[in-house]
């Protein structure tokens, strides 16, 4: 008798390792897939900050160098880089001068940070994003822009 409640006992026990290693194994899955998603929006998505910090590095300037050309700190500059810190809409055309990016990008960006900022703790934000969109388009075409 003593045998079966042992045998028993390791059974449940070896079930139970079973489903907790597929358990694992299914979390680490779906943490795979988060993570690809996420990699595959940021190859698409870049924010001000970080173009202006590979702007600056391709153009081989120190943080220091861009933020005296600039007018700012180079504390301010490196908050930007983070997207801590809003630069000003008027420091776009200093970028696109002296990079000689296309100042309609440097713009979505810079915009498309305010949109940000307004939205991202809202609840219903893609939503709004969307109607807001619909919106723009509406008022474009009525427009004839």
């Amino acid at each position: 008798m003593a045998h079966l409640v042992f045998s028993d006992t390791r059974a449940k026990s070896q079930k139970t390792k079973r489903a907790i290693f597929s358990n694992a194994r299914q979390n680490n899955q779906n943490n795979i897939l988060l993570l690809t998603k996420i990699r595959q929006v940021q190859k698409h998505t870049m924010t001000l900050g970080q173009k202006i910090k590979e702007l600056r590095e391709q153009a081989g300037l120190k943080q220091r160098e861009l933020a005296y050309q600039l007018g700012i700190g180079e504390g301010f500059l490196s908050k930007v880089e983070n997207d801590q810190k809003p630069l000003k809409r008027e420091d776009l055309t200093k970028l696109n001068e002296l990079f000689k990016t296309p100042i309609e990008e440097l713009e979505s960006l810079w915009l498309a940070n305010k949109v940000y900022s307004i939205v991202r703790d809202e609840e219903s934000a893609l939503s709004a994003l969307k109607v807001a969109e619909e919106q723009i388009t509406y008022n474009t075409l009525k427009n004839g822009k």
